[in-house]
């Protein structure tokens, strides 16, 4: 494996505490367009978190997606077979994880709670992205970040790319 230069997610929002709304969604979307990479390669990441995203540039947002040992390879049908099952999913991984069965939308769950963890500048609570959404109103940074990490995949953005447009109407509206 390649050395990559650069600070984690976490590390970095560890020390610099919430990020500005920019870098904020600049990273988010270096972390989308990696995302959908891998997902027209034919996999899902399975494990996407704060500790495997380096940030190779700070000040431009530049990322890395790394640590694929648990990555899937897609079916046919679109979804892929978990190479680990976590009864009880941190927070931060996508529900499904509890079932074994994975698509686009866990990696989805995982870049939204990502761009909640850098606006607040640590991971969120049960029911906060909810919360903020719910206040924030329709078409907010929020709500974007409430859609992507529903509970129930089907409730989710069906992309990557989805979630990405859904980021740049947010930002412009």
């Amino acid at each position: 494996m390649d050395y990559t230069p650069g600070p984690s997610l976490k590390e970095l929002v560890r020390t610099t505490g919430p990020l500005p709304i920019p870098l904020a969604v600049r990273i988010a979307a270096q972390i989308l367009k990696g995302l959908e990479a891998v997902h027209r390669a034919g996999y899902v990441h399975g494990d996407l978190h704060a500790g495997n995203v380096v940030v190779t540039d700070p000040r431009r947002g530049r990322i890395k997606i790394v640590d694929f040992q648990h990555a899937a390879r897609k079916t046919k049908a679109g979804w892929a077979p978990s190479p680990r099952r976590i009864d009880r999913p941190p927070l931060r991984l996508a529900p499904e994880l509890a079932r074994g069965v994975l698509d686009e939308r866990a990696d989805v769950y995982g870049a939204g709670f990502l761009l909640a963890t850098m606006l607040l500048g640590r991971e969120p609570r049960p029911g906060e992205i909810e919360s903020f959404a719910e206040r924030a109103g329709p078409g907010s940074l929020w709500n974007v970040i409430a859609t992507a990490t529903r509970s129930v995949s089907g409730e989710r953005w069906r992309s990557a790319r989805a979630m990405l447009a859904a980021l740049r109407r947010a930002l412009v509206g």
